[in-house]
């Protein structure tokens, strides 16, 4: 009981001289901001990650050669062999020596503008967007292929 009543006592002592000295206008904040941080800690979840291995499920890749065939062969060569439509489009076989394919899932997925000004907005799913990196890692070229 003695025990309770000092700390009792310590306790109001130390909030007594915390609002005296620095005033009851910056607890109720300090201690917002305190519990927000706490909060937020807590509250992290783990960042999708695209796989750069090649053994991706072939529905993936299928679905990824599709988006590429009707979507990205407009402007570009699928390998070096022929010169792609548009003279500054990269073979694709190539194009994951230049992103990070981990960063251009996310900004496929966040709608972020890839690529050059005139390259359209595309608004992949995260399966498509899976299934397009899935594709697009199973047809790089061996030395080119830096992510």
């Amino acid at each position: 009981m003695r025990d309770f009543t000092f700390n009792s006592i310590q306790r109001f002592s130390i909030q007594r001289f915390s609002m005296q000295r620095f005033g009851r206008s910056h607890a109720a904040p300090a201690s917002a901001i305190i519990l927000l941080m706490a909060i937020a800690g807590c509250n992290r979840a783990p960042e999708p990650r695209i796989s750069t291995d090649t053994d991706f499920d072939v529905a993936f890749i299928e679905d990824g050669q599709q988006i590429t065939e009707t979507q990205c062969l407009v402007c570009h060569s699928l390998d070096g062999s022929k010169a792609s439509p548009r003279s500054d489009a990269p073979p694709l076989s190539t194009v994951l020596a230049t992103y990070n394919p981990n960063s251009l899932a996310d900004d496929f997925r966040e709608h972020i503008h890839v690529g050059h000004p005139d390259m359209p907005d595309f608004d992949f799913n995260v399966k498509q967007t899976e299934g397009l990196l899935a594709y697009l890692t199973s047809i790089q070229d061996g030395e080119a292929s830096k992510p």
